[in-house]
């Protein structure tokens, strides 16, 4: 049974009786969508799809860790529905993916899709190559000065320290300039040992709280 075959299938009454037509279909790419922000990205997408009479195919593994393990690799045998030629659009959302290999699988199979519309949520994460994907970015560093500005503004701290990513990841750096100017614009010096490079993931939260 195809993706088509298992969508919903619109029923509009009409004077006749009921007309019936298949739903166009969009694939969200991401990892863990329990998690917060997926969860809030998808509470966006889902209406404006359904607005627009298309469906939303969500391809998410479960587990997401940074490192590879063989254990978990039938989770990644999701993301071959991205071949499907039931899907009409794509939409990526990059900073969920902390697997260099899961990176390199996405890339490799959205780059073969050049006969749908793809685009891509969040960050410009390293790995990531696509081809055809328009990239729609946040601005990490615009949004770590507005948070840093809040915790000295509106709660009075002085003494800020910094959980980013990956030492050797741009989006970490592009946030630790933003913690920067906020600092600077309050007149409060910049300490590089209140800040920590982590993994994006838990471990580096559960070791820094330790």
């Amino acid at each position: 049974m195809t993706l088509h075959e298992k969508s919903i299938i619109i029923e509009e009454k009409a004077a006749g009786g009921f007309h019936m037509a298949h739903r166009r279909i969009i694939g969200v790419i991401s990892t863990r969508t329990a998690d917060t922000e997926q969860r809030e990205l998808l509470q966006g997408i889902i209406p404006a799809a359904w607005a627009q009479n298309t469906d939303v195919v969500v391809i998410s593994n479960i587990y997401n860790p940074e490192y590879d393990d063989e254990k978990l690799a039938a989770e990644n045998d999701i993301y071959n529905l991205i071949a499907s030629p039931d899907l009409c659009g794509l939409i990526l959302i990059t900073e969920s993916f902390i697997n260099p290999t899961n990176r390199a699988q996405i890339t490799a199979m959205m780059n073969a899709r050049v006969d749908i519309p793809q685009v891509a949520v969040g960050s410009d994460v390293a790995g990531f190559h696509l081809d055809h994907c328009l990239m729609l970015n946040t601005s990490d560093a615009d949004d770590l000065e507005d948070m840093t500005t809040h915790l000295i503004e509106v709660h009075a701290f002085t003494e800020i320290d910094l959980l980013t990513g990956f030492d050797n990841s741009g989006v970490s750096h592009r946030r630790v300039e933003g913690y920067r100017r906020a600092l600077a614009q309050h007149g409060i010096a910049f300490d590089e040992s209140h800040v920590i490079f982590g993994d994006f993931w838990m471990p580096s939260g559960k070791a820094l709280a330790e």
